[in-house]
């Protein structure tokens, strides 16, 4: 063991799940104010409901929960999402990991993913090995091959391409090429596969 503590995948989301119950009861005891015995208990037992990670084969499933799965993991809104494979939340705030994808509709959002990163509409710190996007928004781009970005503002950096539709790029970097403040802009390496310039 060396002194290192592994946790298996369902002692990990009984952990978050107990983590996030006591947290979102503690905001909701907060805005709800003086309230009855029963009142209290029956939010706080709803709470654990919509927290609860369900898992079906290699996919775990969440209303509102936070978990970790050794294949995927769907939710309709979290905070912490940790996938082997890939992560994908209707609405998010806080952070996603994937070995593979991660995918977002509407949220504030650190994305760090193995292939592709992508949100709808929100602000993100997007690091993919392969692919970032973002539709409409506020982001910063790290992208391994490839970062696009529709209406909003951004800073990419990418290995082989950048691109901004109705957008302003305060740093656009694909390679060695590089602008500033660029609107409407596309930049791309001119590497071919080898990796040699052409």
């Amino acid at each position: 063991m060396q002194g290192s503590l592994k946790m298996s995948v369902a002692a990990k989301n009984i952990f978050l799940w107990l983590l996030s119950t006591i947290l979102y009861s503690l905001v909701a005891w907060w805005l709800m104010g003086d309230q009855t015995l029963s009142v209290t208990a029956t939010t706080t037992l709803l709470i654990a409901a919509l927290c609860a990670p369900v898992t079906t084969g290699n996919t775990v499933f969440t209303i509102a929960g936070n978990a970790y799965s050794e294949g995927d993991l769907i939710s309709l809104f979290s905070v912490y999402q940790n996938a082997k494979k890939n992560a994908l939340a209707v609405i998010h705030v806080g952070c996603q990991n994937a070995g593979q994808d991660a995918w977002q509709g509407l949220g504030l959002t650190y994305q760090n993913v193995g292939k592709e990163a992508y949100q709808f509409i929100g602000v993100a710190y997007q690091n993919a090995g392969e692919y970032a996007g973002q539709v409409i928004g506020l982001a910063y781009q790290n992208a391994g091959m490839k970062a696009q970005h529709g209406i909003g503002f951004v800073v990419q950096y990418a290995k082989k391409y950048a691109e901004n539709v109705i957008c302003v790029a305060f740093w656009q970097q694909a390679g060695d090429k590089k602008r500033s403040f660029a609107v409407w802009s596309c930049i791309e390496t001119e590497e071919d596969e080898g990796g040699k310039k052409q």
